[in-house]
């Protein structure tokens, strides 16, 4: 049996944002999410919720929201999260698009603020910003700082989702082109859309927290990790041997290079290809970004990552990738305890803030 979208109240007028939400089994969290949604400062939206065949009472919470502006669907059958997201977008009409999973909540000015920075700069295609965790069994918690510049984010890119997709907002006429989330990819559909994007404009990442982004042992990310780092690998293998992107390792030398920047196992024997490469696909983001602001933040993040692995290392392995991490950033000993500084100090500006909107939305 097919759902049909209709509207609670028919909408009046063109929404500036389109809100798609796909829900399963959310009955603990969905309310505040979509709240979270409808008390937004950015009042010109759509909320387009679709419930994949939930056995809780995540449809009747959903029902229970009576706005104008939200328009929500049941099916009794799971098709999984992708086709659903694929089914809103064809009926999304809003400007910008901004995803939510149903157990993350917004910032009251989430929208309006990603909405100015499109608005102003024509050339991103999606705007995104940093996150507070939520653990449910301990309250908000640490701060997770998201690269900015469009020149980190792409380096990002090659090795993970550069986004948070429930902290983004997308310019809609992506979609319009034929951009669709990939059911091949169920665990990892997020990292592959951005490789998507980022093939159609530039994106950033706003330096404030504006998502509390939960996580929780029910979900899929959690219980099935190493299906979805075998999905990240492939999507990452791609993004690293696209010619479009210019030159740069291929076949073994790309898994080495994705395996060094994605925190994978390298074997000791492999250690020095894999830096290897690994340098080596960094210079095609030097060369495309060279004299940009953007390009000394995409070196921080890249030695950054050959450090912190450096730590975990033998002597022999942990000095290759020291020196390898001051070739590319010798600064890098510097600027990497100055940022974890500053993420400590968000944490602590932003972390009493969430919580009481999380109070405020649960008595809601």
């Amino acid at each position: 049996m097919r759902g049909t979208l209709a509207p609670l109240v028919a909408p009046t007028s063109t929404p500036l944002v389109s809100v798609l939400v796909t829900a399963r089994d959310n009955e603990r969290h969905v309310g505040a999410a979509l709240t979270s949604v409808l008390r937004q400062t950015l009042t010109s939206l759509e909320l387009l919720v679709v419930d994949d065949g939930s056995a809780d009472a995540t449809p009747a919470i959903v029902e229970s929201l009576r706005d104008e502006r939200l328009r929500f669907v049941r099916f009794p059958e799971s098709r999984g999260i992708s086709a659903r997201r694929n089914e809103l977008l064809e009926r999304a009409r809003g400007r910008y698009v901004a995803p939510l999973d149903a157990d993350d909540v917004w910032l009251p000015d989430r929208l309006e603020r990603h909405v100015r920075l499109l608005e102003s700069r024509p050339d991103l295609v999606a705007v995104g910003s940093d996150v507070l965790v939520v653990d449910d069994g301990v309250g908000v918690g640490r701060y997770f700082r998201l690269p900015r510049s469009d020149a980190a984010i792409r380096w990002n890119c090659l090795f993970t989702s550069p986004l948070i997709h429930s902290a983004s907002t997308i310019r809609a006429s992506a979609f319009h082109d034929g951009v669709r989330y990939d059911p091949a990819y169920p665990l990892a559909q997020d990292y592959d859309l951005w490789t998507k994007l980022l093939r159609r404009g530039r994106s950033e990442n706003l330096a404030v927290p504006l998502t509390l982004y939960r996580v929780h042992s029910a979900q899929a990310s959690q219980r099935r990790a190493c299906e979805r780092r075998a999905e990240q690998e492939r999507i990452g293998l791609r993004a690293i041997e696209d010619p479009a992107g210019g030159h740069g390792p291929t076949g073994d030398r790309a898994r080495l290079a994705w395996c060094l920047g994605a925190a994978m196992a390298v074997a000791d024997e492999e250690l020095e290809d894999a830096i290897d490469a690994y340098r080596e696909l960094f210079a095609r983001i030097e060369s495309a970004y060279r004299g940009t602001s953007g390009l000394r933040e995409a070196r921080r993040i890249a030695a950054t990552t050959l450090l912190r692995r450096a730590g975990l290392a033998a002597d022999a392995a942990a000095w290759a990738l020291r020196r390898a991490a001051l070739a590319i950033d010798r600064r890098v000993t510097v600027s990497a305890v100055a940022v974890r500084a500053a993420n400590i100090a968000a944490g602590r500006r932003y972390r009493r803030p969430a919580a009481r909107l999380l109070a405020d939305l649960a008595e809601a």
